[in-house]
């Protein structure tokens, strides 16, 4: 469990694990900075099971993680994050599952429930994975997109060999681990939520972030896309988004006229340029509406 200043939300999260139904387990809490009462909270909670560890300054989540798994001495990895909660027999169901399956399956998962900050809930369901695929046609993004960490139970003898979490992407961090182990494992779905997933304002609202991981996912893995057009060109325009909303409008314009020349015929590229076009529009007629009116 990665944390950072978050002190306020960890008790639940804590708990969450603590009363899981799998008694055999032990939580390390990684503490990646914080400078909130974050160890104080912990280093009053009285189970021998945990296991509190600080970096000296904030390396961020993938980092946080990575150090997570140097130090676990289990078979198998759960993570969970500091504001989420687990269902009492998540870890149960997903160890009765995958203690039965061969080493073929690396991975077991599960759906969620997402909670908004109005504390509105609705059942996500996790997009189901298959062996050695990269994309998703249907959407064209990545077929582990929307596939949250939180969720899973992974052997950690695949790490031995994908690798750790890349700590070079400030962003999908979760998507990028799952690339690598969709491409050696099999993935289990268990359809049912065993997480209640908050969702909370942090890194996951900043455009810049984005962009940077955007473009690090299509650098890692440019000779597997560099043929397929039509995704490279719907990753393009979402770069093309975010820049927008960034304030980078150079950067937007040139990443939809890369979107444009790999696939011309594609009305979305025409859409999205009206909408940004539309938005100046907008703003010039408001801006010479207020001038006529002080004028006035």
């Amino acid at each position: 469990m990665p944390t950072y200043n978050r002190a306020s939300l960890l008790p639940k999260s804590i708990e969450s694990v603590l009363t899981q139904s799998y008694l055999n387990l032990e939580l390390i809490i990684v503490d990646d900075g914080s400078t909130d009462c974050t160890a104080d909270l912990v280093n009053k909670i009285n189970d021998s099971r945990i296991s509190y560890i600080r970096h000296n300054q904030n390396l961020g989540a993938a980092a946080a993680r990575n150090t997570g798994i140097k130090n676990a001495r289990g078979d198998y990895l759960a993570f969970q994050d500091s504001d989420d909660e687990w269902l009492p027999d998540k870890l149960e169901k997903q160890i009765g599952v995958i203690s039965k399956e061969n080493y073929e399956v690396g991975v077991v998962y599960c759906d969620m429930l997402r909670i908004d900050d109005s504390g509105y809930i609705w059942r996500w369901q996790s997009p189901d994975v298959t062996n050695g695929n990269l994309i998703n046609e249907n959407n064209l993004n990545y077929q582990v997109a929307n596939l949250s960490i939180v969720t899973m139970l992974i052997r950690k003898e695949c790490f031995e060999k994908v690798g750790l979490f890349d700590e070079r992407f400030p962003r999908f961090i979760d998507m990028e681990l799952c690339i690598r182990l969709s491409k050696q494992y099999k993935f289990t779905h268990i359809k049912e939520a065993l997480v209640k997933y908050h969702k909370t304002v942090g890194i996951s609202s900043d455009p810049a972030r984005a962009i940077i991981a955007e473009k690090l996912l299509l650098a890692k893995y440019s000779e597997e896309l560099r043929n397929n057009n039509s995704f490279l060109a719907s990753r393009y325009r979402n770069i093309a988004r975010l820049s927008r909303t960034a304030g980078q409008f150079s950067e937007s314009s040139r990443f939809l006229m890369r979107a444009t020349a790999i696939d011309p015929l594609n009305i979305e590229n025409v859409i999205l340029l009206l909408s940004f076009t539309g938005r100046g529009l907008i703003n010039k007629f408001k801006a010479l509406f207020k001038t006529r009116r002080i004028n006035k």
